[in-house]
């Protein structure tokens, strides 16, 4: 055994607390040399999810022995959100291990990647909803990273349009994700639509690598793609699977021969009769102590099934029987991944005192490493059948699953396909009872002619294909429109017709919001700096939410007109806010006027004291039940403070319902770091003359991760610059930059902020005199507290510190000198292609030249992404973009950050 195997059995065993099989040390052997396969092909129950464990070793070997080949960072890409949430559990205990050195063979490798005294080797991040990313893997470019996240997520920042990013963040995290990144695509047969925007992806960076290009040192670190999967009926490539010598092994042969004995049940003739008889089939299981997991393919008919096994149980808590499916809120998603019912099956070896029960729908199908006893279910796809099977027995126990198959008498499309082949199937067994262990299924499917796979296979949709003129598009990140980037859902998901989708999300800050009063430019604004999460949505088939609504509305008017008739005698409307997913635009729309509004794929905010949501997440729209969601900010009314503000996440917002004249009392009950984002004015009586306002505080640190200038705190531009500087120098090694380009990207953070060194930012910052001269003394960078925004009359300081950096002789003079003023003109997103149009400091410039300085700008941009490429070019600016974040922490967060 080589040296390098060696250190790859004792780094997984730490890592593990296993040993690791044939098929992953032969993985790992090719990794560690810089070879990824293009597909890892395995059947379902060893363990793919270890291909991070060995990427991370191989990386670490790699930097111990100097020579790195692998990307430095991970995207695990899977499209199911529960498998992202248990995929993240994985990779959060590995960072503790090496937090608590139980793999000190991996902490040099990873000190070499990382800052010097840095506390954490290993950023992890969480791309599955807005504001659940914490920003480590974009902290440092040079550190190891690990995003786990959702196709929508991870791919709409992979090409320049992510979801919830504003121009400031779209290229830096597409350059992050594009270059020096291994995109995992865990399975791939789910989306061909992401598969195929990969390969488009690959091809035009090889294509670029084809030109005359003289930027090798992105296009060496271009993106990596390794997509897996068990139920691939069409593999091609480079394909890593099973070899003779790893079916000897034991664990191998007892996973891949796991007992599941399948029945069908053809008596039901529809699908009433077919649920009826599942429900019936399930209970048998309720005195034998066993996890018994059921797939219903409607979140209607899951729903059934769930409350009449709770009836014959007659349990009316979640103790034992639990409800898996996409039309749950996320929150309720998330603590049904933690509850005590998801433990058991989850692990394998767990055995219940009861029987217990989890209903899913397709959400709980693919990816999710849940080991069931026994499995009840309907039919579905071919391919939906064999995930369904890779859930039950998935270790091999020797005691046999029963796995009972209800088929109606109607089944349509793939559904009916499948039926006809699981009972031909059965007629060929003397038993009428068919092997469901992976080895016999993948045999089975491998026996299929093409056209019966592509009957029983799940229709995919038909493919938007991305050229190089749509990433040129797509690229333009600072264009506030852009055609293009409307069509990001379809590159990521494919052209496909299915039924129109509405978002349901209940927040307190709602009940302030009124029609004809608020501006719905501050809405927007508002939900731009505090968006609305994944955890607090609840989607739903549009036709499903109007109906809700409209009997929510009716039940309100009830109410209210009672509400009036007692109390005070006026009637109240209760209003919510209608945001459009493409473009982020709001409008206030009352309640009961929602049903005359167009609410596909829209996003309904509603006030969080009006109820219309069950204790599982469902949606009631009822009074009966009004479980609210989970706040991740307080609400503070004028003196009152509470303190669940000291999360450790970058979700740490106050938002204050009303103040005081100034805001001086709220101000001064504030947590310490906490800055001002936005602030709008709020309803109030005709009578009431309190100066009412809603605004939304963040703690400094985590707007300084969206916009360095939310730091909040004195820097002097000698300061900042000074730091920033010696930043980029140590990530620049770090990431072994030729010497050339080191220079160039160190002296474009050097002269990124030098615009501000003007009166116009200056009195911005606070920092003038009487006079409206700047103060006497150094410049400032940051400032604690700043004007409003609109006192900069439309200037850009990046475009200030372009035009003072190409009059000097350094840059001027320089053989880099268009990448050197693009990587300062772009640092806060702009310059792609151009700078807007009245940015320019109108004591500096001309109109004239102004036009001709835009001009230059586009000019190069479109040169220098030729010459690097769409990634490449914007994986630079990223470099820049990280420094400068790291720069803009306050020197005594820094020195604690060391000291540690």
């Amino acid at each position: 055994m080589s040296s390098s195997t060696e250190f790859f059995a004792k780094s997984f065993e730490a890592l593990t607390g296993f040993s690791p099989m044939a098929w992953q040390i032969r993985l790992y052997e090719r990794m560690v040399g810089g070879d990824i396969p293009e597909t890892l092909s395995l059947p379902t129950g060893l363990g793919k999810t270890s291909v991070i464990y060995i990427w991370l070793i191989a990386l670490c070997w790699q930097a111990q022995n100097g020579k790195i080949t692998l990307p430095r960072r991970m995207a695990y890409v899977v499209d199911r959100r529960t498998v992202v949430d248990q995929a993240t559990t994985i990779v959060e205990d590995i960072r503790r291990k090496l937090e608590k050195d139980a793999a000190p063979m991996l902490t040099e490798g990873l000190r070499r990647m990382s800052p010097a005294g840095a506390q954490t080797l290993l950023g992890v991040s969480t791309l599955r909803g807005e504001l659940a990313d914490n920003a480590e893997w974009r902290a440092d470019a040079a550190r190891p990273a690990i995003t786990i996240g959702t196709i929508d997520m991870t791919g709409s920042k992979l090409i320049f349009g992510g979801y919830g990013d504003g121009a400031n963040r779209r290229a830096m995290h597409a350059g992050l994700l594009g270059i020096d990144t291994l995109i995992v695509y865990d399975e791939a047969h789910l989306s061909p639509a992401f598969s195929a925007i990969l390969r488009s992806i690959r091809d035009e960076q090889c294509d670029e690598q084809q030109r005359e290009i003289a930027a090798p040192v992105t296009l060496n670190r271009r993106l990596r793609v390794m997509e897996m999967t068990a139920t691939a009926h069409s593999a091609s490539g480079d394909v890593f699977a099973l070899d003779a010598s790893d079916e000897t092994e034991a664990i191998v042969q007892t996973r891949v021969s796991a007992r599941k004995s399948m029945r069908l049940h053809t008596q039901p003739r529809n699908k009433r009769e077919a649920i009826s008889l599942i429900a019936k089939r399930a209970v048998e299981h309720k005195d034998a102590a066993v996890k018994t997991l059921i797939y219903i393919t409607s979140p209607d008919d899951a729903d059934k099934v769930a409350k009449a096994i709770k009836k014959d149980l007659r349990s009316k808590d979640d103790a034992r029987v639990r409800l898996l499916t996409g039309e749950i809120r996320g929150q309720e998603r998330d603590e049904l991944a933690q509850s005590d019912l998801m433990r058991r099956f989850l692990d394998s070896d767990a055995a219940p005192d009861e029987s217990v029960y989890l209903v899913c729908t397709s959400a709980g199908e693919v990816g999710i490493d849940i080991d069931a006893d026994h499995m009840v279910c309907d039919v579905s796809s071919l391919d939906s059948m064999i995930q369904r099977l890779g859930r039950v027995n998935r270790r091999g126990k020797p005691r046999d699953a029963s796995v009972d198959v209800a088929i109606a008498g109607n089944e349509k499309g793939a559904s009916e396909a499948t039926a006809k082949l699981l009972q031909r199937w059965a007629a060929a067994c003397s038993t009428s009872v068919i092997d469901g262990s992976p080895k016999n299924i993948e045999a089975l499917v491998a026996a299929l002619t093409d056209e019966e796979r592509e009957n029983a296979f799940s229709k995919k949709p038909d493919l938007r294909r991305a050229t190089g003129i749509v990433f040129d598009h797509l690229a333009m990140t600072g264009l506030a429109q852009s055609a293009e980037r409307k069509l990001v859902p379809q590159y990521l998901r494919g052209i496909e017709e299915h039924e129109p989708e509405t978002a349901i999300a209940w927040r307190h800050e709602a009940r302030h919001f009124k029609k004809d009063v608020t501006n719905s430019r501050d809405i927007e604004r508002w939900f731009r700096a505090r968006p609305i999460r994944a955890a607090d949505r609840l989607t739903l088939p549009t036709r499903k939410a109007k109906t809700g609504l409209e009997s929510m509305a009716k039940r309100l008017n009830k109410e209210i007109e009672a509400l009036s008739t007692a109390e005070s005698g006026q009637a109240q409307r209760i209003f919510a806010i209608l945001i459009n997913q493409h473009d982020g635009s709001c409008k206030v729309v009352a309640i009961q006027e929602l049903s005359g509004c167009d609410l596909d794929f829209q996003t309904v905010v509603l006030p969080d004291n009006i109820g219309g949501l069950s204790a599982e997440g469902t949606g009631t729209f009822d009074a009966t039940t009004a479980r609210l969601p989970k706040e991740d900010a307080e609400t503070l009314d004028v003196g009152i403070a509470s303190a669940n503000c000291a999360d450790e996440d970058l979700r740490r917002y106050v938002y204050v319902s009303a103040e005081e004249e100034g805001g001086e009392r709220i101000n001064d009950r504030l947590p310490t770091g906490f800055v001002e984002r936005i602030a709008i004015p709020i309803p109030k009586d005709a009578d009431d003359e309190t100066p009412n306002r809603l605004t939304l505080y963040q703690h400094r640190e985590a707007a300084a991760v969206d916009n360095p200038a939310y730091a909040a705190f004195r820097q002097t531009l000698t300061d900042h610059h000074a730091r920033i500087k010696a930043d980029m120098e140590d990530m620049a090694k770090r990431l072994y930059l030729p010497t050339d380009l080191q220079s160039v990207v160190v002296l474009a953070a050097e002269m990124h902020d030098c615009g501000k060194a003007v009166s116009t930012w200056q009195r911005y910052a606070r920092n003038v005199n009487s006079d409206g001269a700047p103060k006497p003394g150094e410049f400032l960078a940051k400032a604690e507290r700043y004007e409003h925004w609109r006192m900069l009359g439309g200037y850009r300081h990046e475009w200030g510190s372009a035009r003072t950096a190409e009059q000097t002789k350094v840059v001027a003079e320089h053989a880099e000198r268009d990448l050197i003023l693009h990587l300062i003109g772009a640092h806060h997103g702009r310059c792609r292609p151009d700078f807007p149009v009245d940015g320019y400091d109108k004591a500096q410039m001309t109109t004239a030249d102004a036009k001709s300085s835009n001009a230059d700008a586009a000019r190069r941009f479109d040169a220098l992404q030729r010459r690097f490429g769409h990634w490449g070019l914007a994986w630079l600016e990223a470099l820049v973009k990280c420094a400068d974040v790291k720069a803009s922490i306050p020197n005594e967060k820094k020195s604690d950050e060391t000291e540690k």
